[in-house]
């Protein structure tokens, strides 16, 4: 926003920081809805007055119905009353398709905790939401994700691997892969 109006500084800002909040209040974690901002950035000056400001909005969801109707939420928030004063530009979609838990990827799960059982290696389900390019297999076939090492702080600098899971993983997914191949 540009504007002579040092008012409208106040009026911009305030209007993007209920939006955001408007945004997050769509989340409905019961039914694995949610919506987190991220990379935000607010600049504005009441000297030389302009308001700018952008973010990035992480939607995650477990069915593509899900997302369809949180899109249209999300572009339905923005406050109508301000578009003479404000602008306001979505850009972007769904990057990723959920990628829910089938009948095949329970009886995989329980194949791998058998073998991990057996080997003494400690392994826990947990859905992480940000699943890697797996998400895109069909629902038809065996897929699971998160059998590499164990690590973090992924995507940074300092993203790290514990030495010790290497092995433990590698025997964990051959062991895995042995058994799958020899079922009829």
């Amino acid at each position: 926003m540009q504007t002579s109006q040092t008012e409208d500084v106040a009026t911009a800002t305030a209007a993007f920081s209920k939006l955001i909040n408007d945004w997050v209040n769509l989340s409905r974690p019961e039914i694995g809805v949610l919506l987190s901002p991220s990379h935000l950035k607010m600049e504005s000056n009441i000297t030389e007055p302009y308001a700018h400001a952008e973010t990035t909005l992480s939607v995650r969801f477990n069915e593509q119905s899900q997302m369809l109707d949180i899109d249209k939420k999300i572009r339905n928030a923005i406050p109508k009353k301000s578009k003479k004063q404000l602008h306001f530009q979505i850009e972007g979609g769904m990057r990723r398709p959920a990628m829910p838990k089938t009948e095949k990827v329970e009886a995989l799960w329980d194949t791998i905790r058998q073998i991990a059982s057996r080997l003494d290696i400690q392994i826990h389900e947990e859905h992480r939401w940000s699943s890697a390019d797996i998400c895109f297999v069909d629902n038809s076939k065996y897929a699971i994700d998160g059998l590499g090492p164990i690590g973090s702080k992924p995507k940074g600098e300092s993203e790290f691997i514990l030495r010790h899971s290497l092995l433990e993983r590698a025997a964990l997914l051959a062991l895995t892969l042995n058994e799958l191949g020899t079922r009829k």
